[in-house]
């Protein structure tokens, strides 16, 4: 999922419940005009979020957006890589933390965060695991 592809792509990510039920499905758009950027849907496909890339490799950021286009939250690398980042709200409370350890990648919400951004982290998540 790089900028620079030589063409236009959209998949689909879902995310289920241990009954089997949908709880989102993620949109992930790349092209070779723009950066990736990753739509969160709830299970009926309505867009809730939506997280673009806002800068290119090696020092990946993020912008979250509402459907209507208002900057809800951001995330950032920790430190000098991109094997943890910081997911904030739009004050810069910090929300979530996202990890790399190996190949894996662990995220870990504040207990307080709001569910619509602790569930953007997961859309965040998702896409960082797109691009391994």
């Amino acid at each position: 999922m790089l900028a620079g592809i030589s063409r236009d792509a959209t998949t689909f990510s879902g995310l289920y419940g241990s009954g089997g039920e949908p709880l989102m499905l993620i949109e992930r758009r790349t092209s070779k005009d723009y950066q990736p950027e990753s739509v969160m849907l709830d299970a009926t496909g309505t867009a809730k979020m939506m997280v673009r890339r806002t800068t290119v490799h090696p020092t990946l950021r993020y912008t979250l957006l509402s459907p209507d286009g208002q900057h809800v939250g951001s995330a950032e690398p920790v430190g000098s890589g991109a094997t943890t980042m910081k997911v904030m709200d739009v004050h810069g409370r910090e929300v979530a933390t996202i990890a790399r350890l190996g190949r894996r990648w662990v995220l870990r919400a504040v207990p307080s965060a709001p569910p619509l951004l602790r569930d953007a982290a997961i859309t965040l998540t998702f896409s960082l695991i797109g691009m391994d």
